[in-house]
């Protein structure tokens, strides 16, 4: 089992704009019970995102199919997109930014062009995971990959950590949190290797 989930502390870096983490001890003793709060833009560390992102209409993320976020997967190289196979249903993508950490991981530029957010619609994925903070490089391009995307219910994982992982194929957990209106959440995920599996 390999943990490809970025830890959430008051450390980490979040997108420019995007409320910081913050972990409070409100009630906290040597015998307890001890009791903490915690505040964070749901887009931190290792998260879905869902149509409502982008769509004022669109689905939040107790409506996303979860079936979809559990299952057979393939890991790639940033640049072997074009290797994607019309049944790989879901798909994480490793880039360099998986080696990075703090505000040099924020300012990595490693997302998905357009041309090749649609590439990976017309394969018919169902899942699509990077493990950089955006799907979509910076700006106005970042936005459209985006709604390319969400517009096809395509899940959206931002995030993840593929620094110790190789190319291949493995079996997906990656189960978000169940916040009502909310349009991203953040997601324990977990790869199981295959043929460990079978052994």
């Amino acid at each position: 089992m390999i943990d490809i989930t970025r830890t959430l502390s008051e450390m980490t870096c979040v997108w420019p704009g995007d409320l910081p983490v913050s972990i409070s001890r409100d009630s906290w003793s040597k015998t307890g019970p001890n009791v903490s709060s915690i505040a964070f833009s749901v887009h931190a560390g290792t998260h879905v995102d869902a149509p409502l992102h982008y769509d004022d209409n669109g689905r939040d993320v107790t409506m996303l199919d979860l079936n979809h976020l559990i299952g057979d997967c393939r890991v790639i190289e940033r640049h072997e997109i074009d290797s994607v196979r019309d049944n790989d249903s879901r798909v994480l993508i490793k880039t360099p930014a998986s080696m990075l950490d703090g505000q040099a991981y924020i300012d990595s530029n490693f997302g998905l062009s357009v041309n090749e957010a649609k590439v990976l619609v017309n394969k018919g994925v169902s899942l699509l995971g990077i493990d950089t903070p955006s799907i979509g490089k910076f700006g106005n391009i970042g936005d459209e990959v985006h709604k390319i995307l969400l517009n096809e219910s395509i899940v959206i994982v931002e995030g993840l950590n593929l620094s110790t992982v190789e190319q291949g194929n493995y079996k997906l957990v990656c189960l978000p949190m169940k916040i009502m209106g909310c349009e991203a959440a953040p997601v324990r995920a977990m790869l199981l290797d295959v043929e460990e599996e079978i052994l």
